[in-house]
């Protein structure tokens, strides 16, 4: 059989007027339009199943098997467009009693057909090819709906082995030519008859061998077989050199993921094609101890195995959804599709054509074409990397860049040579609107030439939450670090910069580490935290970075203070009194203030003037009715955060300020709310005046303030304080590592996901319906307190996935028995380790608004639901509310 697209009828003849015309005129014309037709069906909108036909075994004991497919729509690659139709008796496909022939008007089916017959499909008439094998044909049985034509049960046939394709046989029936004038069945009759057929897994196999479309396509089994592969941490905790920390990245860089890594690559490589990159991978990833002992760029092999990860998941992520073909080959299907087994075996259809689509139809094509670029970039990835100290380092340079994300969305490393390749293969957006040039990178020689890509920090970096430090590598540290320091000042960077020397004090790095175990190499810094240089002989070998600033030692240290109060210069009835007019009647006789004005005329502290002339400094008196003196003192101290310390007494009634004992400060200001002529007060560490006069005798009152020095016992708690020990004869052995594997593995427990419960809580909306309800009371019922919108933030167990609600304790309750169950050993184990057996309470913190007694009530209404703070939350994970 000759698919009809195998010959194209490019042309046709037009008629005039009582032409006589032949038969091969007007099959000339008809043919051209069909060609045209199924021309247009395939390659522009693809060939394959659309939708539907789904197949159903269904074998129980004692009564009949039978064999359900939902009607479809399916394209074969011959522009045959396929669905159920309404089946005719065998018997009378071709009754010539009837007015028409049945098969010219069956009907499509609306839902389903149920086959319940069979018999042997030997395919005498047509041949057709998919069909042959050697000298015979592979193993066809037909099945109808009802008996007929001696077709038996479907209990005879074995079936759960069966794979179930659709057949247009097509042949011309010479056997019915009618020699009359007004015949209607002048001519050949062209037969188009859809057959339901099985196959065994062989007969399928034989079919698809000459089926390129579907073999490339068949990806399923491959993308199963691709191995999930994880960036390993680099676990610090035990650093405290520079041959422990090259180990520390280099063990990371194991064996068992670059094996996976290679498996994951080759396949992928041998499906489009691609040479194998095993041997390059191994060039720059596996190490003997040789050359780890002199690897200066340990943490960019790190962080190149780190790109390829990335690479390989992007790629992974995409295989399943590039089903596109631009034009398919003919003879793949050109009269058939094949609906799969009737009893999958696999988490996947097996041996079912997809729907390959037209690229002008598909977004399949942008994935395609993306795979191919992200192809590309692994191949660019692991040829241009370059680094040498005395070939790559020009400057210390900073590139906004992104934390997290796709590779192609942050900046290129310094340790890539910029190819054109690498460059068309980094970021396949970039590439798609011809701005490949437009990468950042720290190279910038084969940019573009356009000051927002040559000095990228002169421009709004708003849309980056990262920003990348390199050319520091085998520098002197303490340049770099004051170089990277007038970088920041310079372009005005939320980041610190700090220095840690491995030779003066070995256990520096392992105490540092120890106090802030989120340490970790990114090759630069999240905004707003800090960037470590780590240094050995005054040299740097490696960055590491927090996402928070980390102040040095000596700026944390103190001495001793001295606490002294004082009355204020006004009175609390005046302020008072101040303060509700702004809720009262306006005079008519003049304005009312609105803000509480103190003019400061001096402030210094051991003769050293904070101030240059005269400061004004002006309070809402609206905070003052809220809060009343503590609005002033706070105005103070944000004014003034590099002096001595203002706070309020509320039992005793008095101004206090706060400073170094042996130090002496003069304050002298005035209120000027209703007039400037009022006196000037004086504070000070010899008493309080008034217009320089002793305002009383026993105005200042002070007391010593026995203040220990943070910076002492943090370098001795860095020296000798011990780790891992454990009396307790092993009773939390391991435990905590199993609280960590459960709290993972219970976010895809059953009862989670029925309860439809996000664990790992990154915003509001997240929290079960319950809470939420609550959280909406409790904001109301807080937000009624004060006139300024309020702003709340969650912390604790709700936003790090130890927490656990009524519906879990249900759970644990109806099942605590199951030892096996992971919610059930999570929720004892959490009463082992944090001695809570109930419902989680939110940690709720009140961020713009200091704490008051008037808050006392609603605390203490909310206190079995939420602990109330004020100020702002600690934790990293913390979200808005």
């Amino acid at each position: 059989m000759t698919s009809k697209l195998s010959k194209i009828t490019s042309g046709y003849h037009t008629f005039i007027d009582n032409q006589v015309l032949t038969a091969d005129q007007l099959n000339e014309f008809v043919t051209y339009l069909d060609d045209q037709s199924r021309l247009a069906k395939v390659f522009l909108h693809g060939a394959g199943v659309v939708c539907g036909f789904s197949v159903k075994l269904n074998e129980q004991p004692g009564n009949d098997s039978s064999i359900e497919i939902e009607q479809g729509v399916g394209i074969t690659t011959d522009g045959d467009l396929l669905q159920l139709k309404e089946p005719v008796p065998p018997e009378k496909y071709l009754d010539l009693n009837e007015p028409v022939p049945l098969f010219k008007t069956a009907q499509l089916v609306e839902d389903k057909v149920v086959y319940t017959h069979y018999k042997k499909f030997t395919d005498e008439i047509v041949g057709y090819d998919a069909f042959k094998k050697n000298s015979g044909v592979i193993d066809l049985w037909e099945i109808f709906p009802e008996p007929g034509d001696n077709a038996v049960k479907l209990n005879n046939l074995k079936l759960d082995d069966k794979v179930v394709l659709l057949y247009l046989e097509s042949y011309a029936n010479n056997g019915n030519l009618c020699t009359s004038i007004d015949c209607d069945n002048q001519g050949i009759e062209q037969v188009r008859k859809l057959r339901v057929l099985l196959t065994t897994e062989n007969g399928a196999k034989q079919i698809i061998k000459n089926d390129p479309v579907f073999l490339w396509h068949n990806i399923a089994e491959k993308y199963t077989q691709l191995p999930e592969i994880k960036l390993p941490r680099v676990t610090l905790l035990n650093v405290a050199n520079i041959g422990s920390l090259r180990n520390s990245f280099l063990s990371a860089i194991s064996q068992t993921v670059l094996s996976k890594l290679k498996v994951g690559y080759n396949t992928i490589m041998e499906h489009f094609g691609q040479p194998s990159v095993s041997a390059k991978i191994d060039q720059l990833l596996k190490f003997n101890s040789n050359e780890s002992a002199s690897l200066v760029d340990f943490q960019y092999r790190y962080d190149l195995l780190a790109d390829l990860i990335d690479t390989y998941n992007e790629i992974k992520k995409l295989l399943l959804h590039i089903n596109v073909e631009c034009s398919p080959a003919i003879e793949s299907f050109p009269k058939h599709l094949m609906l799969g087994r009737l009893q999958e075996t696999e988490a996947y259809k097996t041996y079912r054509h997809r729907m390959y689509k037209s690229p002008l139809s598909a977004t399949e094509q942008k994935n395609r074409n993306k795979v191919l670029s992200l192809i590309s970039r692994t191949q660019h990835l692991l040829s241009d990397y370059k680094f040498s100290l005395t070939e790559s380092i020009q400057a210390i340079r900073i590139t906004p860049s992104q934390l997290n994300g796709e590779l192609g969305c942050r900046a290129i490393p310094c340790y890539y040579e910029i190819t054109s390749g690498l460059l068309h293969s980094w970021s396949f957006e970039k590439t798609g609107n011809l701005k490949q040039d437009y990468n950042l990178s720290y190279n910038v020689d084969n940019l573009a030439d356009v000051p927002e890509v040559q000095e990228p920090l002169n421009f709004a970096t708003d849309e980056f939450n990262f920003l990348r430090i390199e050319g520091h590598l085998g520098l002197d540290a303490i340049e770099c670090r004051d170089q990277i320091s007038s970088l920041i000042r310079t372009h005005g960077l939320n980041l610190i910069c700090r220095v840690i020397h491995l030779d003066n004090d070995e256990d520096s790095l392992s105490g540092f580490i120890k106090k802030h175990t989120q340490l970790e190499h990114r090759a630069g810094v999240t905004k707003g935290g800090t960037f470590v240089l780590v240094a050995q002989e005054n040299k740097v070998v490696a960055d590491l970075f927090l996402p928070y600033r980390v102040v040095e030692s000596s700026q944390q240290e103190c001495c001793s203070l001295m606490e002294c109060s004082y009355p204020w210069i006004s009175s609390l009835k005046y302020l008072n009194n101040l303060a509700r007019s702004t809720k009262g009647t306006q005079s008519r006789n003049k304005v009312m203030p609105e803000n509480y004005l103190l003019q400061v005329v001096e402030y210094r502290i051991n003769g050293q003037n904070l101030i240059n002339g005269t400061t004004t400094i002006s309070i809402p008196l609206k905070q003052i009715f809220f809060r009343r003196i503590h609005a002033i003192t706070e105005a103070l101290n944000t004014r003034f955060d590099k002096g001595v310390v203002f706070d309020f007494n509320e039992s005793q009634k008095r101004f206090v300020i706060t400073r170094a004992k042996e130090d002496s400060f003069v304050l002298r200001l005035r209120d000027i709310t209703l007039n400037y002529r009022n006196p000037v007060y004086t504070y000070s560490n010899k008493g309080m005046f008034r217009n320089n006069l002793i305002f009383r005798a026993d105005a200042m009152r002070c007391r010593d303030l026995k203040k220990y020095n943070p910076a002492f016992y943090e370098a001795l708690q860095d020296k000798i304080a011990p780790m891992n020990k454990d009396d307790d004869y092993g009773k939390f052995k391991d435990k905590w590592a199993k609280w960590n594997l459960l709290k993972e593995r219970i976010v895809t427990h059953p009862e989670i996901q029925r309860l439809k419960l996000t664990r790992m809580i990154v915003r509001s909306g997240q929290l079960p319906s319950e809470i939420l309800a609550q959280v909406r009371s409790l904001k109301a019922d807080f937000q009624t307190m004060v006139e300024t919108q309020l702003q709340f933030k969650l912390d604790g167990d709700w936003v790090t996935g130890d927490w656990v609600n009524s519906a879990m304790l249900d759970y644990y309750r109806a099942h605590k028995k199951d030892t096996h169950d992971d919610l059930v050993l999570f929720i004892k184990l959490r009463k082992f380790l944090h001695s809570e057996t109930g419902i989680t309470k939110l940690s709720i913190y009140i961020t713009n608004q200091a704490y008051d007694a008037d808050f006392d009530e609603l605390i203490e209404k909310y206190n079995s639901f939420a602990d109330i703070y004020f100020g702002a939350p600690s934790g990293e994970n913390a979200i808005s509310l």
